[in-house]
């Protein structure tokens, strides 16, 4: 096997990248990484950072202050998700407002080359709809996955038996495929 020079590895990163070396070794009793040299002495320890589950935090510790931590992590991370919606709901409400002023001109204009031009603008407004629909998807839910998820025309129609697929996607919502990078509040000691 091979093995790596002690004083290269200074984070979690340089263990990942020489993890098949021989002498970086998951110390069991503490958790962390130990890099030892050729005689088997530990040169340096690799900490692991510790979180909780901010939901597990919650519920069970006893300490105010890591509940207040928490709680405010929580509220920091709502005020984002809410910022950020907002701005891809205006944008989508403003793509569906030139939507229905462009349906209503096509639908006014009598046949020729400018109903033609408008067909045209109506499928390219459609088609930005649909780019910032998928914004606003994943922005609502930001910590959870959200799947794009294609259907047939007989959904909408279930006596056309068209198995035609529609071409903009249903978005549905996968709570099992919730990351936990997401939900991980960091600690510095155990919760009690």
């Amino acid at each position: 096997m091979p093995v790596v020079k002690p004083n290269k590895i200074v984070n979690i990163s340089g263990v990942v990248e020489n993890k098949k070396s021989s002498n970086i070794v998951l110390n069991l009793d503490t958790g962390n990484f130990d890099i030892k040299d050729s005689k088997k002495k530990v040169i340096n320890t690799i900490p692991i950072t510790k979180g909780y589950d901010a939901a597990y935090v919650i519920n069970v510790t006893q300490k105010e202050d890591e509940r207040t931590n928490v709680s405010e992590w929580i509220s920091a991370l709502k005020a984002g998700t809410s910022r950020e919606l907002s701005e891809h709901e205006k944008q989508f409400s403003d793509n569906q407002d030139s939507l229905d002023e462009k349906i209503q001109q096509y639908n006014s204009e009598p046949r020729g080359s400018q109903k033609t031009e408008l067909l045209k603008q109506v499928a390219q407004i459609q088609s930005d709809m649909a780019i910032s629909e998928n914004l606003l998807r994943k922005s609502q839910y930001k910590y959870r996955e959200v799947l794009e998820t294609p259907v047939k025309r007989s959904l909408y129609t279930p006596a056309s038996f068209d198995d035609r697929v529609v071409q903009y996607p249903v978005y549905k919502l996968s709570q099992s495929y919730n990351l936990a990078k997401d939900r991980t509040v960091l600690i510095r000691d155990e919760l009690k």
